[in-house]
């Protein structure tokens, strides 16, 4: 298992190379339990930045620095720009410098009735750039758009997007088959190791309100649906550990209720799809 690196430990790094970079001002925010130990806010030659830390996916970071600077190739307008990375001489740590986007997340304006008619074309656009450059994002959701200065939306957290036509594993995803196959995608016709994205912006877009906006956004997505897809079966290893996934859910299940019963369903349901069946 790996060992997660610390905050004293980050902070130390941090230190020591963020200057090579123009970094000033950091304070740490926040951390994900999963894939990140750490995240900063500071600045870079005076521009906002978020700074995220791993030690225990590195290479994933390394990884949305690229696939960020291909997709604001396609467009520069739906996604942050991606500002530097660092990778330690080992390879066990790293960290990715963006551009800060002022926010608020659009999971945060849907319930304070906040959309703006402009929210379903921001979607299409950003599915247009994901298929410009060839990218399949693999987590699109409403927790990750956020708006820009201007107010528009922006896609971020792209960790884990793939080469829509050569798509390949990333080591931490290699290791962690339920995370590769539960967490991304969502519940639909593609299958198991299949990611249509233009599927997940419609299944965001059914969040705004109903408008004509979203009426015309959602006939240009279902238009896009199948043409920029991933597929990335499981092999015999990770179907055998998906297999076992699958009867301890199902023995979960038994015993759970409300929230956590759907969330059991939702990853059933993902793990049956039609391709690539567990």
């Amino acid at each position: 298992m790996t060992r997660r690196m610390s905050k004293d430990g980050w902070d130390a790094i941090l230190a020591r190379e963020g200057g090579k970079f123009g970094l000033a001002d950091l304070r740490w925010q926040d951390f994900n339990k999963l894939i990140n130990d750490a995240f900063y806010v500071g600045k870079q030659n005076g521009v906002a930045v978020l700074v995220k830390c791993s030690s225990v996916a590195p290479d994933s970071l390394v990884n949305e620095h690229k696939m960020l600077e291909r997709c604001r190739a396609a467009d520069p307008d739906v996604c942050p720009r991606p500002l530097g990375f660092w990778m330690s001489p080992d390879g066990t740590k790293a960290f990715q410098i963006q551009e800060l986007l002022p926010g608020p997340e659009l999971k945060q304006l849907l319930p304070e009735g906040k959309s703006r008619p402009w929210f379903a074309a921001d979607m299409v656009r950003m599915a247009e750039a994901l298929g410009k450059a060839g990218i399949a994002h693999r987590d699109v959701s409403i927790w990750n758009m956020t708006c820009g200065a201007d107010g528009h939306l922006r896609l971020f957290d792209f960790q884990f997007a793939v080469d829509a036509a050569r798509p390949q594993r990333d080591k931490y995803l290699k290791n962690n088959p339920k995370y590769h196959y539960c967490t991304f995608g969502i519940e639909d016709e593609a299958g198991l190791g299949a990611w249509d994205d233009a599927g997940a912006f419609l299944k965001a877009l059914a969040c705004l309100p109903p408008s004509p906006e979203r009426d015309c956004a959602e006939q240009r997505l279902a238009e896009m649906r199948g043409k920029t897809v991933a597929r990335l079966p499981p092999d015999l290893r990770e179907r055998l550990t998906l297999g076992c996934y699958k009867a301890s859910l199902r023995i979960q299940r038994l015993f759970a209720g409300g929230a956590k019963r759907e969330t059991i369903n939702r990853r059933l349901g993902r793990l049956s799809r039609r391709t690539g069946k567990v």
